[in-house]
């Protein structure tokens, strides 16, 4: 491959390449992961390689830098969050602008979710991600997301809303991802396009 890389020997079982913010790529592998078969790894990933490669490479290596956030703005982003989550979750989320957002192909009581009992909801400061979704189906927001516009903090809910059918980011993902968030494209367009602004001082 024409791209440099690093490599990262660990106890893991299986091998797996990364693509990050500045175009960093990373393979990680097990610990005696021959050679060979990473030079056989990256070949059979180099389309995608590139293609994401070429989406990172310009955009800041960290989604804020060294924001400061205070108690106060943590509650702030808290009940923000439990805000759109809650009615994207009972499908009123375009009550209070234009974007759309169908939950419903989601099935979320065949998951086991109801009005009483809805995923879970925390924050944290992350410095490369928007969000997550554990496998036990914990849903974690970036605390500064708070800053950034409705439509965008709901694009962020939606994708890991949808992590709770799709636990990766295969085409059956992005599909689901589609039916739930037709237009989700250009809201992360927008949004990683922001991503190199400063957190406000509170």
């Amino acid at each position: 491959m024409d791209l440099p890389y690093e490599v990262i020997r660990s106890s893991r079982r299986t091998a797996i390449v990364q693509v990050y913010p500045g175009g960093r790529i990373v393979v990680r592998v097990p610990e005696r992961y021959p050679q060979y078969r990473i030079d056989d790894l990256l070949a059979f990933r180099k389309t995608w390689i590139a293609r994401k490669h070429a989406e990172l490479v310009n955009l800041p290596t960290t989604l804020v830098s060294q924001p400061t956030v205070t108690k106060r703005y943590r509650a702030y982003a808290l009940d923000l969050f439990r805000l759109r989550f809650d009615r994207i979750i009972a499908g009123a989320a375009a009550l209070d602008h234009p974007y759309r957002v169908d939950v419903t192909a989601l099935d979320l009581p065949a998951l086991g979710y109801s009005e009483g009992r809805k995923p879970e909801l925390r924050i944290r400061t992350m410095r490369r991600r928007w969000g997550s979704c554990s496998a036990a189906g914990i849903i974690t927001l970036n605390t500064v997301l708070a800053d950034r516009s409705p439509d965008l903090i709901d694009y962020v809910i939606a994708h890991e809303l949808c992590h709770l059918r799709e636990l990766n980011h295969s085409r059956r993902f992005y599909d689901l991802l589609t039916t739930v968030m037709p237009d989700w494209k250009s809201r992360r367009a927008i949004l990683n396009g922001r991503g190199s602004e400063l957190l406000p001082e509170r």
